[in-house]
């Protein structure tokens, strides 16, 4: 909750719920990938996430919370999975959406749950939902459609829709919801929802009144307007003349009069249905006299030749089986067919086929083969006697059927083989079942596990090197491609892929390592690609990416080396981390609209690319995009995009701050390009994640004092970066800030930056100089190592921790103290510091040591470390984990006041002053004590003092002296002179009597070569007119404005003083002409 610079988060599937407003107001934060074990989504969760553009909810999820997603302005689409059962109020007020389409599983819309959602434009609604409540879709400016995809009108609350001015209803033309144009509760119905058919819904079924569609080939649908289509009703195809056949569906139970009339090219009428409807006695009235029916062999319709209620029937629809229909289920009792290679068809007569019964194929001696589809779950008594030559037997189902004694003959039983998928449940080659000798495997090319009914391809074993995957394996669609395991589907031989339509699912590292691999075509069926799916084949040309992929996951094209054509269609959101990158050959993208997010590094080290175009809807950004695109010399952004600007080819973002002020942050700078140098416009107020990483031309950057932050890596590898002055409102410098800037000499921190992080100045070679202003808390992690050039540094007071390797391999670091706050060292801190001489600890206490072995190995044997006497370290000659410890060191003076040396000025003989210090030291100081000149010391308090003393002319030496109990000694001098000043300042500049010319102003001098001018007593009269107010000070004296001095005589009065109290007051007398 408001971690305002969290950006990404990884929920792992051991979390079960996430709390009340977990992650309201994190600003900074653009998707969220929600793992399966989540089943709801808490009141408030993602309430103010402006930034957040993607959310994946799993279909564990059943309920969405109050205001779960509430002012989240990024987020303009969404998928809402069929768990879902409820969605609370304002679970999406104030947000981005554009378009919503609710899950069949809601029954209701709450209070205001898209309230002011103001780009919200459509929504449907499914059949299922019964009511709205109050302010559902309440001051939506821009929503223009609300379909309706039920047949009854839910209930409506009042105000469900106030404010939303243009927005129109649509749903079905046989449903209960008013005409076009009319009112349902307060929303102006529009036009019908589009079928070719007019029709009635009666009781929940479909009765076709008309049909306007384009004729020729008519297959009626099973259902209009979400009903069964049960009926034709009179005239229902009067006049369609260029309809040529018409096949009804199963349930049409009845046909009115004149129902063909005037279908002159009406030749054959088709009845799926197993039961003759009933039929007027003008049914065919006016219809074409050479109309033909036809029916199932195992329906209930008159055999060909005969007539139904006046049509005649023709042909058969085309079967080779006599069957029985029970249920709505087939059994085949015989068959009539040529032999051979038989395949049993999934249905007959429209029903699935379940049984083969008794005798079904007997006496079919050119039977060779019979293959069994997967709904059979029965085998009658001897199916296939006195078939001399069939000698197998194929089974596409997974469980074997169950079959009768005596199914096989002692014939079949001897030559026939039996064979079933390598997932299925049945025996192994050699195995029986049920009498029958189990085969070979069905042939396939690959090996496939089966779950939920659907096949996923695991390994493809065939020798073809340009393959086409098939649709099923162990009869069943295939639905998926890997199974997320660490190797590749495919071997490295494969040249080509063609990808059947159906697979939904290109698993993780699917096609990862096929070094030979050229083509691949993915089909609109599939909805995601996962990680390193095509990582490093390094052959593959190009590639099109559908638009049903609405993520391309991490790494996916990574390290595709020839990959020089991307086609990214409309629909493609995201575009995951790492997933293009370092595709060399990579000269040019175009993004699609609607997409909504690139992440880390999605396009780094495409070395040939060379520009690229935001489209508008593009909202997140991820840091290091880009990074290494050294032939990357302009990035642009759609003018329409709310998120992002271009200006001359540099990218920037547009955010808004807590106070809605809008602010500017320097995204990306184009790597490609040569300029030595950049200035950054007046308004940006950040520098992003390696918005300059390694671009290599740059020598010098202008950065304008509105930036506080320099996010992380912002600099990163700017190997040629000498000249850089950070503005005095920096607070923040992120990790890897300055890392490897190799001609980076010399940098000073403002006093706002408080901490030094990870890497910030690691590798900076030619770094000789860094001064720190500001309260810096911490040296991060490696935060100076091989800083090669670093001779010495001076750390502030508020410095408590240096990091893991903080200055390890700073080869020219002879000398370093540390503050008396310091209380970690990390590992390896000062490993290779080959100069290292002394190390001063300035605390009282030693500090934690991360490695009590290793923070200062291969460092120089001379190497001493140095305290305070009674501070808690060992004593001179002992170790300190390692540190052999020098001398002791002197206690501290602080706080010293005044500085010396010094000059007192007097008008008299002598002069009072004070003097003080700090040498507070915990008890370490025993002996404190104040001599002036060769008089005997006074004593001093032991923690601090401050004394005046009379100080008479002439040169002084004062001397506070300090000891502890070791006897270390130090000693603060003041130089002191006091000098007598008589002398009144110098007016020069201006003579009695002196003439000056109209229009021009007087310039006058004042000087005092002792104590100097007290400006503070300066008044100046002219012609008795106090102007005091109106002069303009220089650096040395006044001037006298031009608007003053008329023509004529005048006089100037002149009165100042020095600090000690000399006073000159002088009048002159002059002329102006």
């Amino acid at each position: 909750r408001w971690c305002h610079s969290l950006a990404d988060i990884s929920i792992p599937d051991s979390v079960t719920s996430i709390g009340s407003y977990a992650f309201q107001s994190c600003t900074a934060l653009t998707n969220i990938v929600l793992p399966e074990s989540i089943t709801s989504i808490s009141y408030g969760t993602f309430m103010s996430c402006i930034s957040l553009s993607s959310v994946t909810i799993p279909d564990s999820v059943t309920t969405i919370g109050n205001s779960a997603f509430e002012s989240c302005k990024s987020l303009r689409s969404i998928t809402i999975p069929d768990s879902v059962t409820t969605i609370a109020g304002y679970a999406f007020g104030l947000s981005g959406l554009v378009s919503v389409t609710l899950p069949d599983s809601i029954t209701s819309i709450s209070w205001d749950t898209f309230r002011v959602c103001e780009s919200l434009k459509s929504v449907t609604i499914p059949a299922s939902v019964t009511s709205i409540e109050s302010g559902a879709f309440a001051y939506c400016p821009v929503l223009t459609s609300i379909t309706f995809l039920g047949i009854t009108p839910p209930t409506a609350a009042a105000e469900w829709i106030d404010h939303s001015w243009y927005v129109r209803g649509h749903a079905y033309y046989g449903s209960g919801f008013p005409a076009p144009n009319a009112l349902f509760n307060e929303l102006k119905m529009g036009t019908y929802i589009p079928e070719d058919y007019y029709y009635t819904v009666t009781d929940g079924q479909a009765t076709i009144t008309g049909y306007h569609g384009s004729g020729g080939s008519v297959i009626v649908p099973a259902t209009l307007g979400g009903c069964p289509v049960t009926g034709l009703a009179d005239s229902a195809f009067t006049g369609c003349g260029t309809v040529t056949s018409l096949t009804l569906p199963g349930r049409v139970g009845s046909i009115g009069s004149g129902a063909f009339s005037g279908c002159s090219a009406l030749a054959n009428l088709t009845f799926l249905g197993l039961t003759p409807p009933t039929t007027d006695l003008g049914w065919l009235t006016g219809a074409n006299l050479a109309l033909v029916g036809h029916a199932y062999y195992g329906s209930s319709f008159p055999a060909p030749g005969e007539s139904f209620n006046g049509l005649t029937m023709g042909d058969r629809i085309p079967e080779d089986y006599n069957y029985t229909i029970s249920d709505e289920q087939a059994t085949i009792t015989g068959y009539h067919g040529a032999g051979g290679d038989v395949t049993i068809p999934a249905t007959l007569g429209g029903c699935p086929v379940v049984a083969i019964g008794d005798n079904a194929f007997t006496g079919c001696e050119d039977l060779s083969r019979l293959t069994v589809p997967g709904h059979v779950t029965y085998i009658g008594t001897s199916p296939f006697a006195e078939c001399w030559s069939m000698w197998g037997i194929t089974f596409l189902g997974l469980t074997p059927p169950e079959t009768a004694p005596g199914w096989l003959t002692e014939l079949n039983a001897l030559d026939m083989r039996g064979h079933a998928y390598y997932g299925a449940s049945f025996p192994a080659p050699g195995g029986l079942l049920n009498g029958l000798t189990m085969g070979d495997y069905v042939p396939e090319d690959y090996y496939y596990t089966i779950a939920g009914g659907k096949a996923t391809i695991t390994r493809y074993t065939g020798r073809s090197r340009d393959v086409e995957t098939p649709a099923t394996l162990g009869g069943c669609p295939v639905a998926a491609i890997g199974n997320g395991g660490r190797y590749s589907v495919f071997g490295p031989g494969v040249n080509s892929v063609v990808i059947r339509d159906g697979v939904k699912y290109i698993n993780d590292n699917a096609f990862a390592g096929c070094a030979y691999l050229t083509s691949v075509t993915i089909p609109d069926s599939v909805v995601r690609i996962g990680e390193n799916a095509f990582a490093s084949c390094f052959s593959l040309a190009s590639v099109t990416i559908p638009g049903s992929v609405g993520r391309i996951g991490e790494s996916t094209f990574a390290s595709c080396g020839a990959l020089a054509q991307v086609t990214l269609e409309d629909g493609v959101q995201h575009i995951g981390d790492n997933a293009f990158a370092s595709c060399a050959s990579l000269s040019a993208l175009s993004l699609p609209d609607g997409l909504a997010s690139i992440g880390n590094n999605a396009f780094s080290r495409c070395t040939s690319l060379a520009g690229i175009t935001l489209p508008k809807s593009v909202s997140s950004l991820s840091p290091f995009a880009f990074m290494f695109c050294t032939s990357l010399t302009e990035i642009d952004a759609d003018p329409d995009n709310e998120n992002y600007a271009s200006l001359d080819g540099v990218l920037f973002q547009t955010t808004y701050d807590d106070d809605n002020n809008l602010v500017y942050t320097l995204v990306q700078y184009p790597t490609g390009r040569t300029d030595a140098t950049y200035t950054i416009p007046a308004d940006v107020t950040a520098i992003g994640d390696g918005a300059f990483a390694t671009c290599g031309s740059l020598t010098g950057i202008s950065i304008p004092e509105s930036v506080t932050v320099i996010s992380r890596g912002a600099f990163y590898e700017c190997t040629t970066l000498a000249d850089i002055v950070l503005p005095d409102g920096l607070t923040e410098l992120g990790d890897y800030a300055f890392e490897a800037c190799s001609a980076l000499a010399s940098l000073t921190l403002p006093a706002g930056v408080t901490r030094i992080g990870d890497y910030a100045f690691a590798d900076c070679v030619s770094l000789s100089e860094l001064t720190i202003l500001g309260d810096v808390s911490g040296i991060g992690d490696w935060a100076f190592a091989w800083c090669e050039s670093l001779t010495e540094i001076s750390l502030p007071e508020s410095v408590a921790s240096l990091g893991t390797c903080a200055f390890r391999g700073c080869i020219g670091l002879t000398r370093i103290v540390l503050p008396s706050g310091v209380r970690f060292i990390g590992d390896r801190a000062f490993a290779w510091c080959e100069s290292l001489t002394d190390i001063t600890f300035l605390s009282l206490a030693p500090p934690l040591l991360l490695d009590s072995t290793e923070w200062i190995d291969e460092t120089s044997p001379e190497l001493l470390g140095h305290a305070w006497f009674g501070a808690g370290f060992p004593a001179p000659g002992g170790s300190f984990s390692g540190l052999a410890m020098g001398d002791y060191i002197a206690p501290p003076i602080t706080d010293i006041s005044p500085a010396s040396p010094l000059v007192f000025y007097t008008r008299g003989t002598s002069v009072n002053q004070a003097f003080a210090a700090s040498y507070v030291n915990h008890g370490l100081v025993s002996y404190a004590s104040l001599a002036v000149d060769s008089n005997a010391p006074m004593s001093l308090d032991l923690s601090s003092f401050s004394e005046t003393l009379t100080l008479s002319l002439g040169e002084h030496t004062i001397t506070l002296m300090i000891k502890d109990a070791a006897g270390n000694e130090a000693a603060q001098p003041w130089l002191v002179t006091v000098v007598q000043d008589l002398v009144a300042p110098v007016v020069s500049g201006i003579v009695q009597n002196q003439k000056f010319v109209v229009g021009r102003p007087i310039t006058i001098s004042i000087s005092d070569n002792l104590s100097g001018v007290d400006w503070d007593s300066l008044q100046v009269t002219l012609d008795k007119i106090d102007i005091s107010a109106k002069i303009t000070m220089t650096a040395d004296g006044f001037t006298i404005p031009a608007n003053l001095l008329k023509k004529g005589d005048h006089s100037i009065t002149i009165s100042v003083s020095d600090p000690v109290g000399n006073i000159t007051a002088i009048k002159y007398e002059f002329k102006v002409k």
